[in-house]
């Protein structure tokens, strides 16, 4: 039983050291439905750019909001690092009459709290 008790205070340390090492990030921010529909380019150039800056360089999927998806799409950017994959979603999706663009990210390397935090101020000054 002792050794049951040695195996688990470890593996919890070990647990609470990965989780304090990776960075989370989330955000949200509502946007007006004409500004998607007309001005979406600059949007994700936007969120590219910005995502490049702090630390996300490759844009690895997007799913660009569409009547024919039902206004739902995604930007997704995920980057190799020695201890892992780092990751930052821009989920736009219609609700009503404006879109939320809602952000996550995880990382080890990469910054996705900066990310996060300079799509929102870019995106509430459009």
């Amino acid at each position: 039983m002792k050794i049951r008790n040695k195996l688990t205070a470890i593996t919890l340390l070990l647990l609470i050291f990965t989780v304090g090492c990776v960075t989370l990030g989330t955000g949200k921010i509502n946007l007006s439905e004409d500004l998607v529909i007309n001005q979406y380019d600059t949007i994700r150039n936007i969120v590219i750019e910005e995502a490049a800056n702090n630390g996300f360089p490759t844009l690895r999927t997007e799913v660009k909001p569409l009547a024919i998806n039902k206004w739902s799409g995604k930007l997704y950017f995920a980057v190799k690092t020695s201890q892992g994959w780092d990751n930052l979603t821009v989920k736009i999706k219609k609700v009503d009459d404006h879109f939320v663009v809602d952000m996550t990210g995880a990382a080890t390397k990469a910054n996705p709290k900066g990310a996060i935090e300079a799509i929102k101020t870019r995106l509430g000054q459009l």
